[in-house]
């Protein structure tokens, strides 16, 4: 037992003073988006956490070595050190934890943002209104019959990391919905199409510039009160701000995650 707790604190060791390097270094900016939608994330110098994260990567790896000596010598002088690093340990655990209970108010405002229901906008969350546009203009129209086919190219490796059950979430399906899609119809099963030959769009990015962005907002093949509105938004700065998203941090979408990226190709998989 002692044995395998110190393996896992000479890996908790490696990880404390790595993460010191970054703390007294800090971590360069990174932008995502443009104008409205414009974010940045960096991690900030600190000499104090950097001194913090190096202490308790030193005390675990001492820990680690004195575990491993008790195991094999079973000594006073091995074990009473050994207790005393663990209590130090322990403090120094608590201490980060109490620097790091902000976090909740970043919880807070993510849960006030994607699952409190909005007055404004007919008591929805903005994770239903996220799902309801974005499934709308993305992922209910890459990869269909009438708009965007797929390369059947693509076909195996998106398929590997998305079941049938997990794309009918999306209101998709590898088997039934054939025929022409009716939009307009609310909860549609709309069925996968790749193609060999023809006209087929290996991302949605390509599908955007050549079709959806072409396509009026009343034409019945869309069927859908979101794409004007998502044409604005995405040209007042949604669509950097999201393809930044997926390009410096992999992940797609906001509040919730959708089937399809905007930039990636299929061949990456579903977000």
């Amino acid at each position: 037992m002692v044995a395998g707790v110190s393996g896992l604190l000479f890996l908790l060791a490696a990880g404390m003073i790595t993460f010191a390097g970054v703390a007294w270094t800090g971590m360069s900016e990174i932008k995502a988006g443009s104008g409205k939608y414009s974010a940045s994330f960096s991690v900030t110098q600190s000499a104090a956490l950097a001194g913090l994260a190096l202490i308790g990567g030193v005390l675990a790896l001492l820990l680690s070595i004195l575990g491993c000596c008790t195991v094999k010598f079973k000594n006073p002088c091995v074990t009473c050190p050994f207790i005393i690093c663990s209590f130090l340990l322990g403090l120094m655990c608590l201490i980060a934890g109490a620097m790091v209970v902000g976090g909740k108010t970043r919880d807070g405002i993510l849960s006030q943002a994607c699952t409190t229901p909005i007055a404004q906008l007919d008591n929805k969350t903005g994770k239903q209104i996220a799902n309801e546009q974005y499934r709308a203009i993305v992922d209910k129209v890459m990869c269909t019959s009438d708009l965007c086919p797929c390369p059947e190219s693509a076909k195996a490796a998106f398929k590997a990391n998305a079941t049938e059950a997990y794309i009918k979430k999306y209101e998709r399906s590898w088997t039934s919905g054939g025929g022409t899609p009716d939009r307009s119809k609310a909860n549609q099963i709309i069925k996968m199409e790749f193609k060999s030959s023809g006209k087929t769009y290996a991302s949605y990015q390509d599908c955007y510039q050549n079709v959806v962005n072409k396509t009026s907002a009343s034409d019945r093949k869309m069927g859908n009160k979101y794409l004007q509105k998502a044409k604005t938004e995405f040209g007042a700065g949604g669509w950097k701000f999201l393809a930044d998203m997926e390009k410096n941090m992999d992940c797609a979408g906001i509040c919730a995650t959708p089937l399809f990226y905007l930039t990636k190709p299929l061949t990456a998989g579903p977000p």
